[in-house]
């Protein structure tokens, strides 16, 4: 019996705009975007939400403090759409 299915959401099933994610993630305020989503793998807080050790809220808290301003939900939702966009 199967119990769980995984996808690779990103780059497999759907192409994504890495570009696009590090701009907009720029323009929030997280300067080195660049080095967080990493062409291969992500790192730290973007880590942490693609393998579920966060949730929304904690993203969004962490995130504030990498930026140094409060990041609200729809500014992070906007940067991980901006994954999907051309």
């Amino acid at each position: 019996m199967i119990k769980n299915l995984i996808f690779d959401f990103g780059g497999v099933i759907v192409d994504i705009n890495r570009g696009n994610a590090v701009k907009a993630f720029e323009n929030i305020g997280l300067t080195d975007a660049e080095e967080w989503l990493d062409k291969y793998h992500q790192r730290g807080i973007f880590l942490e939400v693609e393998d579920g050790s966060i949730d929304t809220k904690g993203f969004c808290h962490k995130l504030s403090e990498l930026c140094g301003r409060e990041i609200s939900f729809e500014e992070a939702k906007k940067g991980w759409l901006s994954f999907f966009f051309k």
